[in-house]
């Protein structure tokens, strides 16, 4: 099994990720935040330079989130996991993120080292053994 990982800022809340926006013409709909877009591309480029593409499938998604300034521990850690592999999809890592292709997700909170440093989140993408689904 191998394993890579980048450090990216910590992900925007599945809660946060869409807000109802308005057409021109007075209709309404779905769309992505501003919040959400600005950290898409951040995090994208950041995965893009720092995690192989992904060929040997299945693999497992794995967050540290390190807690520091901007995070607060009131956050509910299983919404930063939709975000992060919506991410892994569009920097094109991962071509999908369907069960057979991504067979594991985790998150696992680490207490402040120092308050003074912004909260940063570590995601490891790793692949595991074949025949998982066939």
């Amino acid at each position: 099994m191998t394993a890579t990982s980048c450090e990216i800022p910590v992900p925007v809340s599945a809660n946060a990720m869409y807000k109802i926006m308005r057409t021109r013409k007075g209709g309404v709909f779905l769309g992505k935040s501003p919040e959400y877009k600005d950290w898409l591309l951040t995090a994208g480029m950041l995965m893009r330079a720092g995690l192989d593409k992904v060929v040997t499938l299945p693999v497992r998604v794995r967050l540290e989130v390190r807690g520091g300034d901007g995070f607060r521990r009131s956050r509910d850690l299983d919404n930063l996991l939709k975000a992060t592999i919506d991410c892994l999809r569009a920097a094109k890592i991962l071509p999908n993120d369907r069960i057979s292709e991504v067979a594991e997700v985790s998150a696992k909170y680490l207490p402040v080292q120092d308050e003074r440093l912004p909260a940063v989140c570590t995601v490891y993408v790793e692949q595991l053994e074949q025949g998982l689904f066939s």
